[in-house]
């Protein structure tokens, strides 16, 4: 849940500074998309992958 807010937060910040209209990429027809808009996915992926190397060897946090 904390990447989802995060990149929501991110993608809003960046469509504030730019001006971009947030509808632009929003077309959801076959063929609509570019490759940009598999960007979060590579976040994602990245930030799995960061938290599992971290965590590999004693495993995550775990709360009482």
């Amino acid at each position: 849940m904390v990447v989802h807010a995060a990149n929501n937060t991110l993608v809003y910040l960046f469509m504030l500074v730019t001006h971009a209209d947030p509808l632009a990429g929003a077309d959801r027809s076959a063929g609509a998309g570019s490759a940009i808009m598999l960007l979060p996915c590579v976040l994602l992926v990245v930030v799995t992958a960061v938290v599992w190397a971290g965590t590999r060897r004693t495993g995550p946090d775990l709360t009482p």
